[in-house]
């Protein structure tokens, strides 16, 4: 059989993948970096009701409680053994950088940017803070400082993924050690 046969097709099909027009699955936009220079920017999705821990008719998310019950319990453990617990969020890549991108035609077709962010009554955030301050653990929430500096130009997010880019993970440690640093400081008080 030739290269493209019943045999070979699974090698063929992921060398020809690639090449191969498909429906878009990623929405886009340009960023504008602090020296001048844009990047096309992607996101893998919106802010849905699945972003939402507990909906604003007070619905619970089916994946809320058991994110209380484990850091219920976890606190419990460490509070045993003298740990301190810290509980850091870091947003979706949507909510810190889709205010600061011009999304292209297509994104702006699937609707964006309609809502590039979850309102702040209803956001993990503000649900994980409540939830911190109720077990009395310590909260770090970098939605604020990571979307400064994106504001001001700085890729904390890679461009075509998820992840923090270098930026992001510089904001993270440094709000990591002043969370560590405070909390040493009161337990050095007591």
């Amino acid at each position: 059989r030739c290269a493209y046969g019943h045999e070979h097709g699974l090698l063929s099909s992921r060398f020809f993948r690639p090449f191969v027009p498909r429906e878009r699955d990623w929405l886009a936009g340009q960023f504008r970096c602090s020296d001048g220079s844009q990047r096309t920017v992607r996101f893998g999705f919106a802010p849905s009701p699945e972003w939402i821990p507990v909906l604003p008719n007070g619905q619970e998310h089916s994946g809320w409680k058991p994110i209380v019950d484990a850091l219920t319990q976890s606190n419990r453990l460490l509070n045993e053994r003298k740990i301190r617990l810290i509980i850091l969020h870091i947003p979706a890549k949507m909510t810190v950088m889709g205010e600061h991108v011009e999304f292209d035609g297509w994104s702006k077709q699937q609707g964006v940017p309609r809502a590039t962010r979850v309102p702040t009554p209803f956001s993990m955030a503000t649900h994980l803070a409540e939830l911190c301050d109720r077990l009395g653990v310590s909260f770090i929430d970098a939605t604020v400082p990571l979307t400064a500096h994106s504001k001001n130009g700085e890729l904390v997010y890679f461009p075509s993924d998820t992840h923090l880019a270098p930026a992001g993970h510089s904001v993270i440690s440094r709000l990591v050690v002043e969370a560590i640093s405070a909390g040493s400081d009161s337990v050095e008080k007591e």
